[in-house]
């Protein structure tokens, strides 16, 4: 037996309101950026660099740093060249007075007491070929550069070998033969320069 329902629901009718919409654009989505402040206005100079107010900066390592070490190594290297030149004229110095020495021992002149100067000065002679020996090592360590490839920078026996063993063996040489064991008596003052003598002279008056 089917049961039929008498029930019949009705909804009722409604309208929707009309939906209109209004027309729009968006918006441009650029960045209003500053313009910008860098502006070179200045050629570079020798360097490749410009000067850095140019571009505002509050610190800067002009021209940079690989050229201020470079500068570096070449202002050490002229001085170690320096430092040689001395030594050489220094040397050549020695040997004019080594072979005046030897022509007053030939001649009878040179007193008995005052035979003693060739050891003083074969420990100076000795000892400035030590420090030649370290200043040209030198010059050859930083010829090569700083970089990783300078096997001398590297290598640490090296400095001992080549750097601090001449500089110890100059200063035993004249350690062994110091210049107060031969330069006694009353030749051995050193003379007073004239203008300490004036003001000297100065002083006692006052």
């Amino acid at each position: 037996m089917v049961l039929q329902s008498r029930f019949k629901p009705s909804l009722p009718s409604f309208k929707l309101p009309a939906v209109t919409i209004k027309p729009f654009t968006l918006k441009s989505l650029e960045l209003n950026l500053p313009t910008p402040t860098c502006v070179q206005t200045i050629k570079p100079d020798r360097n490749g660099h410009v000067p850095p107010g140019t571009f505002n900066v509050l610190w800067t390592y002009y021209p940079s740093f690989i050229a201020a070490l470079v500068t570096a190594l070449d202002i050490y290297k002229a001085g170690i060249v320096l430092q040689e030149v001395f030594v050489i004229f220094f040397l050549g110095l020695a040997a004019t007075f080594h072979i005046t020495m030897r022509k007053l021992e030939r001649n009878g002149i040179l007193p008995l007491e005052k035979k003693t100067w060739p050891s003083l000065l074969l420990a100076v002679h000795a000892s400035l070929i030590f420090i030649s020996a370290r200043i040209i090592f030198r010059l050859v360590e930083f010829s090569h550069g700083t970089n990783e490839d300078n096997e001398i920078l590297s290598i640490e026996w090296y400095q001992y070998a080549f750097d601090s063993v001449p500089i110890s063996l100059a200063g035993l040489m004249l350690l062994k033969s110091h210049p107060g064991l031969f330069m006694q008596g009353p030749d051995s003052v050193m003379p007073i320069a004239t203008w300490r003598k004036k003001w000297a002279l100065r002083v006692h008056r006052k």
